[in-house]
């Protein structure tokens, strides 16, 4: 009777699943609710490809999230059939990273053909309140369909595998009429009820128009919820969710960044590179994080700076300290441990670096080993402008440490902003607010290419103009 319970919730619940794989596990409880026998292939097509370990990784300030297999609300819910996954479970998982100070990045792993609708609401809210605090990276690595593309669209960014499936935005709900097996095996069914739609939909007879109208009202509210979270997430309209993120159906990596459904393709290494992570299996339920030692800079001689966390978290007395004597004696250029700002400024020379390649300079390079006069610079030394400014203060803000004064608000731009004003189209006479609502959409167009260059800086301490050209070959660059 476990499994004839199992069908019954199946049946009686909206489903965010991509619909082949849907039809498999329906088949398969559908089967086991008779008491057949199942072949082993059977049950492995039942579930995901991937099973999730039933814990987090970690990597340093990186947390790995799996997000793997059918999608079910709870622990409890369906257990008996193996392979299921607790959205619950990750839930936790992700609130916990995202309280926890000492992590600054989270990377959802996502292979998963979605699951039920109960759960994802709540679990699509907990990432998108994560993302609010730290980077958080959707990586799809297989399937991202459905049920798990509403989590994925939460993500600060979505990155997809080459070979991966995305997409299935769309919800259905099975009706089973098991009338026909109940006379099969003797059995009548009889509903004496109070109130029309109490037994609407039932699966012991045909599915009628009253109970057909109240299971498509539960299947158009969580498709309006769906679509509805869906644009929040991905800042479109929901218009453009229903017409051109595939109307349900799913789509491969280059087609899915071309309509907005992602945000890059790259593989799962790619995205933990920055980070100084990379992904190796250990076995064929789970894979796990492992920390890599950075590549020591010429300037850093044999000492490797391992990249603790994006964010340098500062405690009061700290930033207290460093407010006090920011106007005192740098730290020599001898010194190879990192400075104070040394998160902000590898944002700041980041964003720097980012402008003056999309802006075609191929042969800009930075460094982050501090001066008598400087935290970091960008060469050649030619005067950057406004505009670059202002990308840079605004790329220090994207890495979660912020402590240089702004230009004013009024200023005006200087003569080396005549090339790039030329190239963005702004008028001459634009002051630092232009130049700053200008930078959060070319950084915002480019944060991925951002981290990863940052990250790099963060961990040689300088990048050159090869290094830095290598990083952003792999970003599909948005100048505008």
């Amino acid at each position: 009777m476990h499994y004839e319970r199992i069908l019954a919730a199946v049946a009686g619940t909206p489903w965010a699943i991509e619909p082949n794989k849907g039809q498999i596990l329906a088949d398969f409880l559908t089967k086991k609710a008779r008491g057949l026998q199942i072949p082993e292939h059977e049950i492995k097509a039942a579930v995901s490809q991937r099973r999730s370990s039933g814990k987090k990784q970690s990597g340093g300030s990186t947390i790995v999230v799996p997000v793997h297999g059918v999608l079910s609300p709870r622990a409890t819910f369906m257990t008996e059939v193996s392979g299921l996954t607790s959205m619950q479970q990750i839930g936790v998982w992700v609130d916990d990273a995202a309280a926890n100070p000492d992590v600054s990045a989270i990377v959802l792993h996502i292979d998963s053909p979605g699951g039920a609708v109960a759960g994802t609401y709540e679990l699509g809210d907990k990432v998108a309140a994560a993302a609010k605090k730290k980077r958080v990276v959707a990586v799809a690595d297989g399937l991202c369909c459905s049920a798990a593309y509403w989590i994925a669209a939460q993500a600060s960014e979505i990155v997809v595998s080459p070979s991966a499936t995305i997409g299935s935005v769309g919800v259905y709900q099975l009706h089973i009429d098991q009338s026909e097996a109940n006379k099969k095996d003797g059995v009548s069914v009889s509903f004496i009820q109070a109130g029309e739609r109490k037994t609407a939909g039932h699966p012991h007879g045909p599915l009628d128009a009253i109970g057909r109208e109240e299971l498509q009202r539960g299947v158009d509210d969580a498709y309006h919820a769906f679509v509805k979270a869906v644009a929040k997430g991905r800042n479109t309209t929901q218009a453009n969710v229903r017409e051109t993120y595939g109307k349900g159906g799913t789509m491969r990596a280059e087609q899915a960044v071309r309509v907005g459904m992602a945000d890059r393709i790259g593989s799962v290494d790619s995205v933990l590179a920055p980070y100084g992570l990379r992904m190796t299996d250990e076995g064929p339920e789970y894979i796990s994080a492992s920390a890599i030692t950075p590549r020591p800079s010429a300037s850093s001689g044999n000492v490797g700076i391992e990249l603790r966390r994006r964010r340098l978290q500062l405690d009061k007395q700290q930033q207290a300290a460093t407010t006090s004597t920011a106007t005192a004696t740098r730290p020599s250029t001898t010194s190879h441990e990192p400075h104070p700002h040394s998160t902000f400024t590898s944002y700041h020379e980041a964003g720097h670096l980012l402008v003056r390649h999309l802006l075609g300079d191929s042969q800009a390079t930075a460094s982050i080993v501090p001066t008598d006069t400087t935290w970091g610079h960008v060469q050649p030394g030619k005067r950057l402008g406004l505009f670059s400014e202002a990308c840079a203060c605004y790329a220090g803000e994207v890495g979660g440490d912020y402590s240089p004064q702004q230009p004013s608000a009024g200023a005006r731009p200087n003569s080396g902003d005549q090339e790039q004003l030329n190239k963005l189209g702004l008028d001459p006479a634009y002051r630092y607010v232009d130049a700053r609502n200008a930078a959060r959409k070319l950084v915002g167009n480019n944060v991925g290419a951002l981290h990863a260059l940052a990250g790099q800086l963060h961990a040689r301490r300088t990048l050159s103009a090869n290094e830095t050209r290598e990083i952003l070959s792999g970003f599909s660059l948005n100048p505008w």
